[in-house]
């Protein structure tokens, strides 16, 4: 009870979960025989900002590893509550397996508070280092309550030819020089890339020492046509020695393969 004449304060807080103007009333019901209900009006306006972003994640397609290429997209943040947007920590950052290849362009004022109604506009190029997919995250971290932490996924394709060789040497061991050539001996190219292998200069040829004594006899034509992608090509060499003793040779295979 309150005596008479007395008085009592009554703290109110003010603590809104949305934007924009916030209304209540607050409801006094006592003894008073003239006014038992007293409703008191309370009237707040709710700050806060409000992280958006456009488009939501990038797609940067299909990009060559083999000739140092990239491509750049750019997207904006928006901020659409009714006060600045703060960025926090890092701020804007680069995460998850293929972060390295993705790379964030600085502009001035990149992490200035950013004002209602405001929009900010963020470039990322994409530079792969190897084929196939490649993903990761553009993270922004600010002061919005409810969106802290955003996310927004990157994703591109690396494309290049990937050479593999079936076998490291050829070992023909020992011919009579009076037995002409020897047995054919293969070895296997295959492009386990994602494009096109492309045979570059003379492309596959013999070299060193006693290159004349080891010819191509397979395939007769063809050679050095290029070779797709998930696709092999067999060579057959002889071995024909015109002197005694070690003859050594190299098979030289030129191509784009990075």
């Amino acid at each position: 009870p309150i005596p008479p004449g007395a008085w009592r304060d009554v703290p109110i807080l003010f603590d809104p979960t949305a934007s924009g103007p916030r209304n209540a009333g607050l409801r006094i019901t006592t003894n008073d025989s003239d006014e038992p209900l007293v409703i008191i009006p309370l009237g707040g306006f709710g700050l806060d900002p409000e992280i958006d972003v456009n488009p939501t994640d990038l797609d940067f397609g299909y990009v060559d590893v083999c000739q140092d290429a990239s491509r750049t997209e750019t997207f904006a943040i928006r901020n659409l509550g009714n006060r600045a947007l703060n960025f926090q920590g890092m701020g804007i950052s680069l995460e998850g397996p293929a972060a390295s290849e993705f790379s964030l362009h600085s502009i001035p004022g990149l992490l200035l508070p950013l004002q209602p109604g405001g929009d900010r506009e963020i470039a990322i190029t994409f530079n792969p280092e190897k084929g196939g997919v490649r993903r990761a995250r553009l993270v922004i971290s600010s002061d919005d309550c409810d969106e802290g932490l955003m996310r927004v996924p990157l994703q591109g394709r690396g494309i290049g030819p990937e050479i593999e060789i079936s076998k490291n040497i050829l070992e023909f061991g020992s011919r009579d020089l009076a037995d002409g050539p020897s047995s054919a001996q293969s070895i296997v190219i295959t492009n386990k890339g994602n494009r096109d292998l492309n045979f570059l200069g003379l492309g596959i040829e013999v070299m060193g020492e006693a290159s004349a004594e080891y010819q191509i006899i397979a395939p007769v034509t063809g050679l050095t046509t290029l070779l797709p992608a998930g696709q092999s090509r067999t060579l057959d060499l002889a071995f024909d020695p015109s002197s005694l003793h070690h003859r050594p040779g190299v098979l030289v295979i030129n191509s784009d393969d990075c």
